[in-house]
């Protein structure tokens, strides 16, 4: 998940994945977002909203000065 790195390091506060309507993604994505070197970065995940079931939401961390 280079994404969310570089979106941290940029200085990102939140991001969008898309995961589409399929099921496989969706269900992985949570335990790709658990791994070691990404879980320091997020703050939390949630869902956008009822009518975009296709997409998580991923608030990251501020970087440390």
């Amino acid at each position: 998940m280079r994404f969310v790195e570089m979106a941290h390091a940029a200085g990102l506060r939140c991001v969008e994945i898309v995961t589409g309507n399929g099921e496989i993604l969706a269900k992985e994505l949570p335990h790709w977002l658990n791994t070691p070197s990404l879980r320091p970065l997020i703050l939390g995940i949630a869902h956008p909203h009822a009518r975009n079931a296709g997409a998580i939401r991923v608030l990251l961390r501020r970087r440390r000065a």
